[in-house]
């Protein structure tokens, strides 16, 4: 789990794939969730989620391999 102030995100690995790693990701505002959603992540294709308006900028994530 990585949090901020008012969010986080929740990453549950749900096991390998050949093209890459499985995964349950929650993203909640305070304790609201605003996004549940299964997805897989490959070191060739990060996954990039475009989150709320927050004050005069946007929440963005990136999510990567290493």
């Amino acid at each position: 789990m990585a949090t901020s102030k008012h969010f986080s995100l929740r990453v549950d690995a749900r096991g390998v794939a050949r093209d890459g790693y499985r995964l349950n990701l929650q993203l909640f505002q305070d304790r609201q969730v605003l996004l549940e959603t299964d997805a897989t992540l490959s070191r060739s294709s990060p996954l990039v989620i475009k989150g709320p308006q927050i004050g005069a900028g946007q929440l963005l994530l990136l999510l990567i391999v290493q």
